[in-house]
C-alpha cells in the first residue's frame, strides 16, 4: 500500500508491479479522483555519490542539460510544448539516484510521454547549451556562500563522512 495525504489524513491505495518489455520495473498507483497522471523515472546509482573523483557536481549538472536540445528541440520549444500539454517535466538528483518526473493531464498523457521520451532518450548535448548551463551553475556555486543552510549542510556532511567520500563532497559541486 502507498499513502496519499488528503486534507490532513492519509488514504492508503493499492499499487501493482509490472515490467516493461526492456525489463525496467514499473510500479503503478491508480487514484482516479483527479484527471492527472504523474510519473517518475528513477535511475539508481546515478546520484551525487557516483561523481568521479575530482568532478564533484557532475551528477547535479547533468539534469540541468536534459531540457537542452533533445531531438532538435530548443529549451523554449520544450517549455512551449509543456504549456500546450498542461504538463510539467523536471529532472533532479539526490545522493543515490537521478530522477526525471512528469505530471500532466490524463487527456494529454500520450503526447507528454512522447515528449518525456525525447527528453530522456534523444540527447544531443551541444557545447553552446552546455556552456550556458555551466555558467549558470558556476554563478549558483559562487552565490552559495550567501545561503547559510547550504553551507552548514556541506560542512556537516564533510565532517560526518569525510570531505573526499561519496557522501561527504558537495553534491552541487565546488
Amino acid at each position: 500500500l502507498v499513502g496519499v495525504e488528503i486534507k490532513n489524513s492519509i488514504l492508503l491505495v493499492d499499487f501493482t508491479n509490472h515490467a516493461l518489455k526492456n525489463g525496467m520495473p514499473l510500479v503503478v498507483v491508480e487514484y482516479h479522483a483527479l484527471p492527472i497522471a504523474s510519473l517518475t523515472l528513477f535511475v539508481p546509482g546515478a546520484g551525487a555519490a557516483s561523481d568521479p573523483a575530482g568532478k564533484g557536481g557532475l551528477a547535479a549538472f547533468t539534469p540541468d542539460l536534459l531540457d537542452e536540445a533533445p531531438a532538435g528541440l530548443s529549451a523554449i520549444a520544450i517549455a512551449e510544448e509543456q504549456n500546450r500539454l498542461g504538463a510539467s517535466i523536471r529532472a533532479g538528483v539526490d545522493v543515490d539516484s537521478a530522477q526525471v518526473s512528469a505530471s500532466t493531464l490524463t487527456k494529454t498523457l500520450d503526447d507528454t510521454l512522447g515528449l518525456f521520451a525525447k527528453i530522456v532518450m534523444q540527447r544531443a548535448f551541444k557545447d553552446k547549451e552546455a556552456d550556458r548551463v555551466k555558467g549558470d551553475r558556476v554563478t549558483s556555486l559562487e552565490l552559495r556562500r550567501d545561503r547559510p543552510r547550504e553551507v552548514v549542510s556541506i560542512m556537516l556532511n564533510a565532517a560526518l563522512y569525510g570531505r573526499t567520500t561519496p557522501y561527504g563532497h558537495p553534491s552541487s559541486g565546488t
